[in-house]
Protein backbone atom coordinates (compact mmCIF):
# COMPACT_ATOMS: atom_id res chain seq x y z
CA UNK A 1 0.00 0.00 0.00
CA UNK A 2 2.96 2.46 0.71
CA UNK A 3 4.61 1.58 -2.69
CA UNK A 4 1.13 2.58 -3.92
CA UNK A 5 0.38 5.72 -2.55
CA UNK A 6 4.58 6.98 -2.79
CA UNK A 7 3.30 5.83 -7.05
CA UNK A 8 0.00 7.67 -6.94
CA UNK A 9 2.51 10.73 -5.68
CA UNK A 10 4.63 10.67 -8.20
CA UNK A 11 2.24 10.18 -10.79
CA UNK A 12 0.46 13.76 -9.85
CA UNK A 13 3.35 15.35 -9.32
CA UNK A 14 4.49 14.91 -12.60
CA UNK A 15 1.10 15.58 -13.70
CA UNK A 16 1.69 18.84 -11.95
CA UNK A 17 4.43 19.86 -13.10
CA UNK A 18 3.75 19.46 -17.14
CA UNK A 19 0.79 21.43 -16.40
CA UNK A 20 2.66 23.86 -15.14
CA UNK A 21 5.55 23.67 -17.86
CA UNK A 22 3.56 23.48 -21.08
CA UNK A 23 0.99 25.97 -20.52
CA UNK A 24 -1.42 26.71 -23.63
CA UNK A 25 -1.15 30.05 -25.05
CA UNK A 26 -4.05 31.38 -27.86
CA UNK A 27 -2.26 33.39 -30.49
CA UNK A 28 -4.09 36.99 -30.87
CA UNK A 29 -3.13 39.44 -33.67
CA UNK A 30 -1.39 39.39 -37.05
CA UNK A 31 1.98 40.64 -36.70
CA UNK A 32 3.12 37.16 -36.74
CA UNK A 33 1.10 35.91 -39.54
CA UNK A 34 1.79 33.39 -41.40
CA UNK A 35 3.78 31.62 -38.73
CA UNK A 36 1.38 31.67 -36.22
CA UNK A 37 -2.78 32.70 -36.82
CA UNK A 38 -5.70 34.56 -34.90
CA UNK A 39 -6.85 31.80 -32.53
CA UNK A 40 -4.51 29.49 -32.91
CA UNK A 41 -4.01 27.84 -29.66
CA UNK A 42 0.35 26.34 -28.81
CA UNK A 43 1.63 24.69 -26.11
CA UNK A 44 4.17 27.17 -24.42
CA UNK A 45 8.09 25.41 -22.95
CA UNK A 46 9.92 27.48 -20.06
CA UNK A 47 12.66 28.90 -21.52
CA UNK A 48 15.38 28.84 -18.34
CA UNK A 49 17.12 31.50 -20.01
CA UNK A 50 17.88 28.97 -23.23
CA UNK A 51 17.07 31.13 -25.91
CA UNK A 52 18.26 30.88 -29.59
CA UNK A 53 18.22 32.34 -32.37
CA UNK A 54 14.43 32.46 -34.30
CA UNK A 55 12.91 30.76 -30.93
CA UNK A 56 9.39 32.43 -30.86
CA UNK A 57 9.13 34.04 -27.09
CA UNK A 58 6.69 34.99 -25.12
CA UNK A 59 7.29 38.52 -22.98
CA UNK A 60 5.31 41.37 -21.88
CA UNK A 61 5.18 44.11 -23.86
CA UNK A 62 7.80 47.18 -22.60
CA UNK A 63 4.79 49.56 -23.07
CA UNK A 64 1.88 47.91 -22.35
CA UNK A 65 2.55 44.90 -20.36
CA UNK A 66 0.65 42.64 -22.88
CA UNK A 67 2.11 39.30 -23.22
CA UNK A 68 3.31 39.21 -27.10
CA UNK A 69 4.82 36.57 -28.72
CA UNK A 70 8.03 37.58 -31.36
CA UNK A 71 10.87 36.03 -33.36
CA UNK A 72 14.16 36.05 -31.43
CA UNK A 73 16.42 37.60 -34.02
CA UNK A 74 19.22 39.39 -32.35
CA UNK A 75 21.08 37.56 -29.44
CA UNK A 76 23.23 39.43 -26.21
CA UNK A 77 26.14 40.67 -27.52
CA UNK A 78 25.29 41.05 -31.16
CA UNK A 79 25.08 44.37 -33.04
CA UNK A 80 21.95 44.54 -35.23
CA UNK A 81 21.12 46.22 -38.20
CA UNK A 82 18.05 45.99 -40.64
CA UNK A 83 18.62 47.53 -44.10
CA UNK A 84 17.10 47.13 -47.65
CA UNK A 85 14.49 43.97 -45.57
CA UNK A 86 17.53 42.41 -44.71
CA UNK A 87 19.06 41.61 -41.05
CA UNK A 88 22.96 41.87 -40.49
CA UNK A 89 24.77 40.68 -37.27
CA UNK A 90 27.76 42.34 -36.49
CA UNK A 91 28.39 43.19 -39.68
CA UNK A 92 27.90 40.12 -41.56
CA UNK A 93 24.11 39.40 -43.55
CA UNK A 94 22.13 36.85 -41.59
CA UNK A 95 20.94 34.16 -44.22
CA UNK A 96 18.34 31.57 -42.20
CA UNK A 97 18.49 27.99 -42.73
CA UNK A 98 16.32 27.01 -45.70
CA UNK A 99 15.79 23.63 -47.12
CA UNK A 100 12.42 23.73 -48.51
CA UNK A 101 9.43 25.67 -49.01
CA UNK A 102 8.42 25.07 -45.31
CA UNK A 103 10.97 27.40 -44.25
CA UNK A 104 9.75 30.01 -46.67
CA UNK A 105 6.67 32.09 -46.51
CA UNK A 106 4.58 30.92 -48.79
CA UNK A 107 2.99 32.42 -52.09
CA UNK A 108 1.39 29.52 -54.10
CA UNK A 109 0.32 25.81 -53.89
CA UNK A 110 -0.93 23.81 -56.10
CA UNK A 111 -1.10 20.52 -57.46
CA UNK A 112 -2.94 19.40 -60.89
CA UNK A 113 -5.24 21.07 -63.13
CA UNK A 114 -4.97 23.94 -60.72
CA UNK A 115 -1.18 24.67 -62.27
CA UNK A 116 -2.66 26.23 -65.11
CA UNK A 117 -4.23 28.55 -63.52
CA UNK A 118 -1.61 29.72 -61.33
CA UNK A 119 1.08 29.43 -64.48
CA UNK A 120 1.56 30.24 -68.54
CA UNK A 121 3.29 28.41 -70.93
CA UNK A 122 5.40 30.69 -73.41
CA UNK A 123 4.97 30.00 -77.02
CA UNK A 124 4.35 26.78 -78.33
CA UNK A 125 4.67 25.17 -74.89
CA UNK A 126 1.88 23.33 -73.47
CA UNK A 127 0.92 20.31 -71.06
CA UNK A 128 -1.11 16.98 -71.30
CA UNK A 129 -2.63 15.35 -68.25
CA UNK A 130 -2.58 11.59 -67.23
CA UNK A 131 -5.22 9.91 -65.41
CA UNK A 132 -3.16 10.30 -61.91
CA UNK A 133 -3.78 14.07 -62.27
CA UNK A 134 -0.11 14.49 -63.28
CA UNK A 135 1.04 17.22 -65.38
CA UNK A 136 3.13 16.60 -68.66
CA UNK A 137 5.32 19.11 -69.45
CA UNK A 138 6.66 20.13 -72.90
CA UNK A 139 8.30 23.99 -73.20
CA UNK A 140 8.55 26.80 -70.68
CA UNK A 141 6.06 28.33 -68.16
CA UNK A 142 6.63 31.12 -65.68
CA UNK A 143 3.53 32.83 -63.14
CA UNK A 144 0.92 34.36 -64.57
CA UNK A 145 1.42 37.57 -62.55
CA UNK A 146 4.90 38.74 -60.71
CA UNK A 147 4.55 37.93 -57.14
CA UNK A 148 3.65 40.13 -53.95
CA UNK A 149 5.09 40.04 -50.65
CA UNK A 150 2.07 38.49 -49.33
CA UNK A 151 1.31 35.17 -48.30
CA UNK A 152 -0.71 32.22 -48.57
CA UNK A 153 -2.90 31.28 -45.81
CA UNK A 154 -5.70 28.38 -46.06
CA UNK A 155 -5.60 28.30 -49.43
CA UNK A 156 -6.41 32.55 -49.32
CA UNK A 157 -3.56 35.09 -50.82
CA UNK A 158 -3.25 37.53 -48.46
CA UNK A 159 -2.23 40.44 -51.26
CA UNK A 160 0.87 42.21 -50.42
CA UNK A 161 1.86 46.00 -51.37
CA UNK A 162 5.42 45.78 -52.76
CA UNK A 163 6.79 42.93 -55.56
CA UNK A 164 8.28 39.86 -53.32
CA UNK A 165 11.92 39.48 -52.99
CA UNK A 166 14.53 36.05 -52.53
CA UNK A 167 12.17 33.83 -53.78
CA UNK A 168 12.18 30.01 -54.05
CA UNK A 169 10.39 27.52 -56.08
CA UNK A 170 9.91 23.52 -55.22
CA UNK A 171 8.06 21.00 -57.94
CA UNK A 172 7.41 17.63 -57.07
CA UNK A 173 8.39 15.75 -60.48
CA UNK A 174 8.88 12.32 -62.39
CA UNK A 175 11.00 12.05 -65.58
CA UNK A 176 10.52 9.98 -68.58
CA UNK A 177 13.39 8.37 -70.13
CA UNK A 178 15.49 11.03 -71.75
CA UNK A 179 13.11 13.74 -70.01
CA UNK A 180 14.76 16.94 -69.25
CA UNK A 181 13.98 19.73 -66.26
CA UNK A 182 14.86 23.31 -65.57
CA UNK A 183 13.30 25.44 -62.59
CA UNK A 184 14.36 29.06 -62.46
CA UNK A 185 14.20 32.52 -60.74
CA UNK A 186 14.18 35.83 -61.79
CA UNK A 187 15.97 38.83 -60.05
CA UNK A 188 15.70 41.90 -62.14
CA UNK A 189 17.80 41.34 -65.38
CA UNK A 190 19.51 38.09 -63.49
CA UNK A 191 18.50 34.86 -64.17
CA UNK A 192 19.13 31.83 -62.65
CA UNK A 193 18.92 28.28 -63.47
CA UNK A 194 18.97 24.98 -62.39
CA UNK A 195 18.87 22.16 -65.32
CA UNK A 196 18.61 18.00 -64.59
CA UNK A 197 19.43 15.98 -67.43
CA UNK A 198 20.61 12.44 -67.46
CA UNK A 199 23.22 12.12 -64.49
CA UNK A 200 24.01 15.66 -65.23
CA UNK A 201 22.55 18.80 -62.52
CA UNK A 202 24.13 22.16 -62.91
CA UNK A 203 23.24 25.64 -61.62
CA UNK A 204 23.64 28.80 -64.05
CA UNK A 205 23.35 32.76 -64.39
CA UNK A 206 22.14 34.15 -67.19
CA UNK A 207 23.78 31.65 -69.16
CA UNK A 208 26.93 31.27 -67.65
CA UNK A 209 27.59 27.75 -65.48
CA UNK A 210 27.68 28.52 -61.55
CA UNK A 211 28.41 24.71 -60.80
CA UNK A 212 27.84 21.43 -62.38
CA UNK A 213 27.53 17.96 -60.62
CA UNK A 214 27.34 14.31 -61.83
CA UNK A 215 25.01 12.49 -60.42
CA UNK A 216 25.64 8.57 -59.18
CA UNK A 217 22.16 7.82 -61.34
CA UNK A 218 20.08 9.36 -63.70
CA UNK A 219 16.67 11.09 -61.00
CA UNK A 220 13.55 9.60 -62.12
CA UNK A 221 11.48 11.47 -59.61
CA UNK A 222 11.57 13.70 -56.07
CA UNK A 223 11.61 16.80 -54.88
CA UNK A 224 13.84 20.07 -56.25
CA UNK A 225 13.59 23.01 -54.62
CA UNK A 226 15.85 26.37 -56.31
CA UNK A 227 15.94 29.14 -53.71
CA UNK A 228 17.62 32.50 -53.71
CA UNK A 229 18.05 34.57 -50.58
CA UNK A 230 20.26 36.54 -49.01
CA UNK A 231 23.06 36.57 -51.90
CA UNK A 232 23.17 33.01 -52.09
CA UNK A 233 21.71 30.34 -54.65
CA UNK A 234 21.08 26.38 -53.97
CA UNK A 235 19.58 23.87 -55.37
CA UNK A 236 18.29 21.41 -52.94
CA UNK A 237 16.99 17.65 -53.89
CA UNK A 238 14.59 15.86 -51.09
CA UNK A 239 16.20 18.83 -48.39
CA UNK A 240 19.72 17.79 -48.91
CA UNK A 241 21.51 20.58 -50.74
CA UNK A 242 22.97 19.52 -54.47
CA UNK A 243 24.73 22.53 -56.25
CA UNK A 244 25.70 25.62 -54.10
CA UNK A 245 25.31 27.71 -52.17
CA UNK A 246 26.78 30.15 -54.99
CA UNK A 247 27.03 33.63 -54.21
CA UNK A 248 25.81 36.80 -56.37
CA UNK A 249 25.56 40.44 -56.26
CA UNK A 250 21.12 41.41 -55.93
CA UNK A 251 20.21 43.22 -59.17
CA UNK A 252 19.75 47.04 -57.44
CA UNK A 253 15.99 47.93 -56.76
CA UNK A 254 14.09 51.05 -56.27
CA UNK A 255 14.38 53.38 -53.73
CA UNK A 256 11.18 54.78 -52.58
CA UNK A 257 11.67 58.42 -51.15
CA UNK A 258 9.73 57.24 -47.70
CA UNK A 259 10.79 53.99 -47.78
CA UNK A 260 13.55 51.13 -47.87
CA UNK A 261 15.16 50.33 -51.13
CA UNK A 262 12.44 47.71 -52.43
CA UNK A 263 13.66 44.52 -54.31
CA UNK A 264 13.62 44.23 -58.23
CA UNK A 265 10.59 41.94 -59.51
CA UNK A 266 11.11 38.66 -59.62
CA UNK A 267 9.68 35.75 -61.15
CA UNK A 268 9.40 31.81 -60.97
CA UNK A 269 9.07 28.99 -63.14
CA UNK A 270 9.74 25.62 -64.79
CA UNK A 271 10.54 23.85 -68.28
CA UNK A 272 12.02 20.99 -70.12
CA UNK A 273 10.86 17.92 -71.76
CA UNK A 274 8.76 14.78 -71.01
CA UNK A 275 8.38 15.41 -67.31
CA UNK A 276 5.36 15.08 -64.86
CA UNK A 277 4.36 17.66 -62.34
CA UNK A 278 2.50 16.80 -59.03
CA UNK A 279 3.02 19.77 -57.30
CA UNK A 280 4.56 23.82 -57.18
CA UNK A 281 5.04 25.39 -54.46
CA UNK A 282 6.61 29.26 -54.72
CA UNK A 283 6.99 31.71 -51.19
CA UNK A 284 9.34 34.40 -50.18
CA UNK A 285 12.17 35.17 -47.81
CA UNK A 286 10.74 36.79 -44.79
CA UNK A 287 11.17 40.76 -45.01
CA UNK A 288 12.82 42.69 -41.98
CA UNK A 289 11.17 46.13 -42.78
CA UNK A 290 13.53 48.76 -41.60
CA UNK A 291 11.63 51.27 -39.63
CA UNK A 292 11.00 52.75 -36.02
CA UNK A 293 13.62 54.31 -33.63
CA UNK A 294 15.74 51.32 -33.14
CA UNK A 295 15.16 49.38 -37.01
CA UNK A 296 16.15 52.19 -39.54
CA UNK A 297 18.53 54.34 -38.62
CA UNK A 298 21.86 52.53 -37.64
CA UNK A 299 23.88 50.10 -35.91
CA UNK A 300 21.87 48.57 -32.50
CA UNK A 301 24.11 47.26 -29.85
CA UNK A 302 22.83 44.56 -27.80
CA UNK A 303 23.86 44.24 -24.07
CA UNK A 304 24.59 41.29 -21.97
CA UNK A 305 21.39 39.41 -21.49
CA UNK A 306 19.52 41.85 -24.46
CA UNK A 307 18.03 40.26 -27.19
CA UNK A 308 16.62 41.96 -30.67
CA UNK A 309 12.97 40.52 -31.29
CA UNK A 310 10.42 41.13 -34.35
CA UNK A 311 6.96 40.52 -35.80
CA UNK A 312 7.23 37.83 -38.98
CA UNK A 313 4.24 40.20 -40.81
CA UNK A 314 5.83 43.25 -41.80
CA UNK A 315 2.74 43.88 -43.78
CA UNK A 316 0.79 44.34 -40.23
CA UNK A 317 0.91 48.12 -38.83
CA UNK A 318 0.58 46.21 -35.59
CA UNK A 319 3.93 44.73 -35.06
CA UNK A 320 4.88 46.27 -32.47
CA UNK A 321 8.74 45.32 -31.79
CA UNK A 322 12.49 46.10 -30.51
CA UNK A 323 12.34 48.50 -34.33
CA UNK A 324 10.14 50.66 -31.29
CA UNK A 325 11.45 49.64 -27.82
CA UNK A 326 14.80 48.49 -28.97
CA UNK A 327 16.42 45.64 -26.89
CA UNK A 328 14.10 43.15 -24.66
CA UNK A 329 15.84 41.52 -21.19
CA UNK A 330 16.72 37.55 -21.21
CA UNK A 331 14.62 37.87 -17.79
CA UNK A 332 11.70 39.43 -18.99
CA UNK A 333 11.52 36.10 -21.75
CA UNK A 334 10.03 33.14 -19.79
CA UNK A 335 8.68 30.83 -22.32
CA UNK A 336 8.46 29.96 -25.79
CA UNK A 337 6.50 28.76 -28.41
CA UNK A 338 6.02 24.87 -28.88
CA UNK A 339 3.86 22.75 -30.40
CA UNK A 340 0.34 23.47 -32.13
CA UNK A 341 -2.45 22.37 -30.43
CA UNK A 342 -5.51 24.05 -32.49
CA UNK A 343 -5.63 26.10 -35.70
CA UNK A 344 -8.21 27.34 -36.93
CA UNK A 345 -9.55 27.47 -40.77
CA UNK A 346 -11.06 30.54 -42.93
CA UNK A 347 -9.58 33.79 -43.18
CA UNK A 348 -7.76 35.96 -41.35
CA UNK A 349 -9.45 37.55 -38.75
Amino acid sequence: MRRLRISKLAILAGAGFCLLAFLPVKISGPSMLPTLKEGEIRLTIPCFGNIKRNDLVLYPDPNTGATVVKRAVGLPGERVFLTDGDLYLDGQIYRRPILGPADLIPLVDVRGKEILKIFRFEGEGQAQWNENEELLVQGKASLSNVPMDGFLLDGQLIAGVHTASDLGIAIDFSLQKNGSLEIYLREGAQFFTFKLEGDSASLSLNGEELEKKKLEAPLSQGALFLVKADGQISAILDEKVLLGPADYESAPGQRMADGPNWPSPEQAGFGGKGFLVRRIQVGRDLFRHPTGTYGSSEVFQLGEGEYFLLGDNHLSEKSIDSRFYGSVSGSAIRRRIGPRLFRPSGGVE
